[in-house]
């Protein structure tokens, strides 16, 4: 389990937390408001590094406040999503409320090429709930409003197990490792999240 704010001992044997965040691409950020520069990576690097590529990946939760879109652009194209049995994310689009119609069009526009992009990859949206926030309406021009974030649940379809899979190992490790390290002289200075769009 990987959580940047989050450190110490689980309850759970078999749990184990890791003190890293997932990103589009590998880096090293600063969070100030927890004052520590953290390792991130795309799910597809960490499972490399800790050995776990090529393995079934049966639930994977992604709740990282935003910063899903760009993770999903990355995941949307990854070999690793045919080892990914169900998708749980946390969706957040709370930036409209703040563009005007004809840019929060576009940006709803893209999202959804990207939750379709998933859906290509035999992803099937099986469950979604809105998040009850007041902070979070967005009023549509005909007045009426809605809510920008939610859960939604999304089940592979084509996914069997590890036994089945047409990527193969070797291919996972290529691609994961033709992805440049991270620099720490080009650590990013970020405050709560990062700059995803």
């Amino acid at each position: 389990m990987f959580d940047i704010s989050w450190f110490g001992h689980s309850a759970w044997p078999r749990l184990t937390f890791h003190r890293m965040g997932v990103y589009s691409r590998p880096a090293h950020l600063l969070f100030r408001k927890l004052n520590v520069t953290l390792s991130m990576n795309t799910v597809g690097g960490h499972m490399l590094q800790l050995g776990h590529l090529g393995q079934d990946l049966h639930i994977l939760k992604i709740d990282i406040e935003g910063g899903e879109w760009k993770v999903l652009e990355e995941l949307v194209t990854s070999p690793l999503l045919d080892y990914v049995g169900q998708i749980v994310i946390e969706l957040h689009l709370d930036e409209i409320i703040h563009l005007d119609h004809t840019r929060a069009l576009h940006l709803l526009q893209h999202r959804a090429a990207l939750l379709v992009k998933l859906e290509a990859r035999g992803f099937v949206l099986a469950a979604y709930w809105d998040n009850q926030h007041t902070s979070n309406i967005f009023t549509l021009p005909s007045g009426s409003s809605v809510h920008t974030c939610g859960e939604g649940l999304y089940v592979n379809t084509k996914w069997i197990n590890s036994q089945t899979h047409t990527t193969t190992v070797d291919a996972l490790i290529h691609h994961y490792q033709s992805q440049p390290p991270p620099s720490l002289m080009q650590a990013e200075l970020i405050g709560e999240a990062p700059p995803f769009d």
